[in-house]
């Protein structure tokens, strides 16, 4: 089984896909991922929509957010995920 824990939407300022649109690219190339998480940055907005495609599409949605917080003169990036939200 694979694993991506690390897909963006439209709600990043670095992707154009919508979730659902996101979802339904993943599903059609049949690489064999199962379980997938949306991780934007500094957002959580597409989450519904992102599940909700997941879902549909057979596959395993896993919530998730990137968030960027000050510190010590830099700027740190971390990501999380929700595992058992979607359930």
């Amino acid at each position: 089984m694979l694993i991506d824990l690390h897909f963006h939407s439209y709600y990043s300022s670095d992707a154009d896909f919508s979730p659902t649109e996101l979802v339904g690219g993943i599903a059609q190339k049949q690489g064999g991922l199962k379980i997938i998480s949306l991780t934007d940055h500094d957002s959580v907005a597409g989450v519904g929509e992102f599940l909700q495609a997941g879902k549909a599409a057979g596959l395993e949605p896993v919530p998730g957010g990137r968030d960027h917080r000050p510190l010590s003169g830099g700027v740190v990036s971390y990501s999380g995920l929700l595992f058992g939200l979607a359930e």
